[in-house]
């Protein structure tokens, strides 16, 4: 029974993280956007890249996404019990072309691709900041890829209870127009004025 229940709270948990992007994606086609762009921080297993994938073509909209992961040789966990590693990679590059996902992946991590995206300068209409969730690292991609979000882009924070991510959700809240969020996540859209960048 426990394993049933815990089933179900998966389902409605994935369902309410789709909610959110399918809010983001909602609010970026109202304002124009016919082709999304999109960059995921922390691809893991692919499931966000698909399910942008997918709500994109039900909103009919195009779908171009960068997923950023280093996909380290030796792994590395993340939460409890799940070692994303090269057979992880394999795995999700496999899963999204198998479901026809217009996706290239920087295999570097978070820092060494921001570099190489503001060299080809590069920008997002959706960014969802899902690397690592301690110590400075939430602070320094969020600082980082904000300057890669489109004008009123709109800004994804993934697992913001984590102590080091609640306090950037905290500034969102006061500085940017919230669109939706879900017990985990939270979209943004960020309003930047582009002479203090």
């Amino acid at each position: 029974m426990e394993s049933h229940r815990e089933a179900q709270n998966q389902r409605v948990f994935r369902t309410l993280h789709i909610m959110v992007f399918a809010g983001a994606l909602e609010t970026l086609k109202k304002s124009g956007v016919t082709s999304i762009h999109y960059l995921e921080i922390g691809v893991n297993k692919g499931l966000s890249s698909l399910a942008v994938h997918l709500l994109c073509e039900t909103l009919g909209l195009g779908c171009k996404i960068h997923g950023v992961d280093p996909y380290y040789e030796s792994g590395y966990i993340e939460g409890v019990e799940r070692t994303i590693n090269k057979t992880t990679k394999e795995k999700t590059l496999k899963f999204l072309q198998e479901n026809r996902v217009n996706f290239s992946l920087v295999e570097k991590t978070s820092h060494a691709a921001f570099q190489d995206l503001i060299r080809q300068d590069d920008r997002f209409d959706l960014i969802y900041i899902d690397g690592r969730h301690e110590l400075l690292y939430p602070l320094v991609d969020v600082g980082s890829y904000i300057n890669l979000l489109r004008k009123d882009g709109v800004f994804l924070i993934d697992d913001y209870f984590w102590k080091d991510v609640f306090q950037i959700k905290h500034f969102f809240d006061l500085y940017a127009e919230s669109i939706c969020e879900s017990w985990k996540i939270a979209a943004f859209k960020v309003h930047l004025k582009p002479e203090i960048f």
